[in-house]
């Protein structure tokens, strides 16, 4: 009788032993994964956020994870497996992860002097992955020896082992759902990167904690005989070698890793790139996979045959890759951008529900493939451990070769769909190749794997489908060509009109031919700030039009060296053949490609600035939209402080902003961030249409006032509207030169710190504008209530200009008071439009009236400076 009750308590202990065991696993997960997302955004902004340093950055992680599976995979065959060894483990990521921090810093000081080496992509990929290795392969081999270990200690039965192995693998790739959500949804967006590392790093140590007191309490309760019991030597049987079993694990790690980068790269085309749509479409691969796993896991316990359900499985998926194009062409209604005029959370269930029944099921089913793989392990295993973390090594060697294949090799030689057919073509072509034995189940499913194969080739065309979707606006323009380039999808449109757009994926529009007053302007107006401006870095290419304006060696004859650096090297490629001749013998960028005064580099302009000494007059920074992944970072204290000392003795840096996409509260932060980093700043006008006003801020390293000198000032008079009837122009009515520069300039942003003093600052450790600016735009965008345009625009303008009037303004001081008005002649323009906008046409009039009489009185005033002169055209 006391024999019979022990037993039953220590029944009772193994199961509660075994379930706390697999909640270790979850949390695992959810501590693996945050890592991923905290290096990869973190080195990102060390090694340069472009598509060959994210690679590198990826590879390296997966890498410590096979060698990690590998080890100590193997060194079960000395060593048994226990939770002892597993806490070590958790306490060995804990403590390497502490070397990110400290070797992070010491990259950022060497990268100056490793710079000159970088200019070889071979040098640089070799550089940043030493740095790589260094930082974070410690941290990632010991998350791989985890779940060999772990199953080591919990796979007890030879028969067991395809069924456990499995469920381990489910539900640690369900805690990395789980941290992905956390991370990006909740932790980083409250607590920023750092306090988020550190909670990762604390969740290793509880796991380690509870991990030894599971140990020690096991060691107390559970009898010589039942702790010391081995995994049964019973012999199962061997229907695969094992070499075949690891190319299969290497081929489903290669399938499913390439179409991650797949899928992410296609569903990029109908969202909102931001950091939220992500991790978004990285949280349901997630889930598909553990759902996937767990279902391995119960198939496992079946009496199917293990051959015919790996064959039947290996159909299936490629079944479903076949036709996932026509799939997501249905679902989508053809790549359309996804309504983001709805609530943030509405937006994302939206994106959710589409990304679930696009990639789901393929996923689901190619999830099977690998834990499958380990039921048909069952009859050679004689050490778990051994077995499961060369299974795991493998598979992520085989996906760190697919990611890299699918993302550089495929895209660009295939295409995006002919890419998803060649994998489904490599799934389709394994089952044929399986070894059929005695089972019809292999023999059926080699001929529906004949079947498919003959209707994807023959009966679906890719080539047919769209490259990239169509924002609301766009559906009428053409589409010249398109690049399928490492990181995105870069397209060329034609306008009926005959202008041509440069666009990324479906929805930045990096620029046009129609805006190119207003894309000039953005040089035009620093260069006459500055006045003597010799070098100019711009940060961002796009058309090059921008670029392209200093260029004028007439205008601005001193200019001696321009840099621009652009993320995409398709880009520069889709403005050197389209963006050049402008079909009148002349050209949209002043001969950008070719004049030996300009450098473009294909490289992050962030990074360059890091690396390189060199000095600048001027640092241009492009319209970057803040809701887009990483792009917060441009606007952080950690780059504008890089910016400030790479700016020239008498240097500015311009930051161009969408107001159509910022809110009060992202204005408020950017605008507190440059007034914590520079001694001076300012705020200018360009683009004045309601709705899509694009203004900068100008950050002085030294206060200085406007330049004085006139050129003929006469040039600079206002172009007169229409019968003097109120219209709405393209950008502002008025030719630039030094007389009309006030017209530009808005409001001294430094005379009214104290207005902003209640918004955080943005740091790269903080991205506060990258994950609020999506949550803050989704009540509405382009011009809908929560962007700050049009009306919110007036009032804004409103307690700036009436706490800081122009007339008394000390940057205007210098001027004379006729110029002095100008900023008010803008502004009551601007409400003209406005209001006109509105339906408000008497209160349109009465602005345009008060723009009227500003400007007669500065015509007047500069008639009485200099003799006339013939308007510039």
């Amino acid at each position: 009788m006391v024999s019979n009750s022990k037993h039953q308590h220590t029944a009772l202990t193994s199961a509660r032993k075994s379930l706390i065991l697999h909640g270790l696993v979850i949390l695992s997960g959810v501590s693996a994964l945050a890592y991923q997302v905290l290096w990869m955004r973190q080195l990102g902004l060390l090694f340069g956020n472009t598509a060959h340093a994210a690679a590198t950055t990826l590879s390296v992680f997966f890498l410590g994870l096979s060698a990690g599976s590998y080890y100590w995979g193997r060194r079960s065959q000395t060593v048994a497996p226990t939770l002892r060894t597993y806490a070590r483990l958790e306490v060995g990521i804990a403590v390497t992860a502490l070397m990110v921090f400290a070797t992070r810093p010491l990259f950022a000081w060497m990268l100056p002097s490793l710079y000159p080496w970088m200019d070889s992509p071979g040098a640089a990929i070799a550089i940043k992955g030493a740095f790589a290795l260094l930082m974070i392969f410690p941290p990632t081999f010991f998350m791989g020896g985890t779940i060999p270990i772990l199953g080591g200690v919990l796979i007890r039965q030879q028969e067991d082992f395809g069924n456990i192995a499995a469920r381990l693998y489910g539900l640690n790739t369900i805690g990395a759902a789980l941290g992905v959500l956390l991370s990006a949804f909740w932790l980083v967006p409250l607590f920023g990167f750092t306090a988020t590392c550190g909670m990762a790093i604390g969740l290793n140590l509880l796991i380690a904690f509870l991990a030894y007191r599971i140990d020690s309490a096991t060691a107390r309760s559970e009898p010589p005989s039942e702790k010391a019991s081995k995994t049964s030597r019973k012999a199962g049987p061997r229907l695969l070698s094992e070499k075949v079993i690891l190319g299969l694990c290497f081929v489903s790690g290669f399938g499913m890793l390439g179409l991650e980068v797949l899928w992410t790269r296609l569903l990029a085309q109908i969202h909102e790139n931001s950091v939220y749509s992500f991790s978004m479409v990285l949280i349901v691969v997630l889930i598909c996979l553990a759902g996937g796993a767990l279902a391995a896991s119960r198939l496992a316990k079946t009496s199917l045959d293990p051959m015919g359900g790996l064959a039947l499985l290996l159909v299936l998926g490629g079944t479903a890759i076949t036709f996932f194009p026509n799939l997501i062409m249905t679902v989508s209604d053809d790549l359309q951008m996804l309504n983001a005029s709805q609530s943030f959370t509405e937006y994302m269930r939206h994106m959710m529900m589409t990304a679930f029944a696009t990639i789901g099921p393929s996923c689901f089913l190619l999830g099977m493939v690998f834990p499958y793989l380990m039921k048909n392990q069952e009859g050679r295993v004689r050490m778990p451990a051994r077995t499961l973390g060369t299974m795991s090594a493998v598979n992520t060697v085989g996906g760190i070769l697919g990611a890299l294949v699918c993302g550089f090799v495929a895209l660009q030689t295939l295409g995006l769909w002919r890419s998803f057919q060649a994998i489904a073509t490599l799934y389709l072509l394994v089952a044929l190749v399986l070894p059929s034995g005695r089972s019809s189940l292999v023999t059926a499913c080699r001929a529906a794997a004949v079947f498919i194969l003959v209707i994807g080739w023959i009966g679906i065309d890719p080539s047919s489908m769209p490259q990239t979707g169509r924002p609301d606006g766009q559906q009428r323009n053409r589409l010249v060509e398109s690049w399928q380039s490492s990181g995105c999808t870069v397209s060329v449109q034609e306008s009926p009109e005959g202008d041509r757009y440069i666009t990324i994926n479906s929805s930045y529009n990096l620029g046009s031919t129609a805006a190119l007053s207003s894309q000039s302007n953005q040089a035009r107006i620093p260069m006459f700030i500055h006045g003597n401006a010799k070098r100019i870095f711009f940060l961002g290419l796009g058309t090059g039009m921008t670029a392209g304006a200093v260029l004028d060696r007439e205008q601005f004859p001193e200019v001696e060296s321009v840099v621009a650096c652009e993320l995409v090297e398709e880009v520069v490629l889709a403005a050197r053949k389209y963006m050049t001749d402008d079909g009148r013998g002349g050209t949209y960028n002043n001969g950008l490609f070719t004049d030996p005064r300009v450098r473009i580099r294909v490289e992050d302009g962030r990074h360059r600035l890091m690396a390189s000494p060199e000095t600048f007059d001027i640092i241009n920074a492009d319209l970057f939209l803040p809701y887009r992944n990483g792009a917060g970072s441009l606007y952080s204290r950690d780059h504008f402080e890089v910016v400030r000392r790479r700016l020239a003795p008498g240097g500015i840096f311009v930051q161009w902003l969408p107001m159509y996409q910022l809110t009060k509260d992202e204005f408020g932060v950017i605008t507190r961030t440059m007034l914590d980093s520079f001694d001076q700043v300012t705020l200018w006008w360009n683009n004045i249409i309601p709705g899509v006003e694009s203004m900068a801020l100008v950050g002085h390293v030294t206060p200085v006032g406007l330049p004085i000198e006139d050129r003929d000032s006469l040039q600079a008079a206002f172009m007169r509207l229409p019968n003097g009837s109120l219209a709405d122009p393209f950008g502002l009515p008025v030719i630039l030169d030094v007389p009309s520069l006030p017209f530009f300039y808005c409001a001294n942003m430094t005379a009214r710190a104290a207005q902003f003093d209640g918004y955080p600052i943005n740091t790269d450790d903080r991205p506060v504008i990258e994950y609020a600016s999506p949550i803050n735009l989704s009540k509405g965008s382009f011009g809908k209530p929560s962007a700050l345009v049009a009306p919110n625009l007036i009032a804004l303008l409103a307690s700036l200009q009436t706490d800081t009037p122009p007339i008394p303004d000390p940057i205007l001081q210098a001027l004379p008071e006729h110029r002095r008005e100008l900023p008010l002649a803008a502004t009551a323009l601007h409400k003209a439009l406005v209001y006109r906008r509105l339906g408000n046409e008497e209160e349109a009039m009465a602005q345009w009236e008060s723009f009227s009489d500003t400007f007669d009185r500065y015509h007047q005033g500069e008639q009485t400076r200099s003799p006339p002169t013939s308007p510039t055209p």
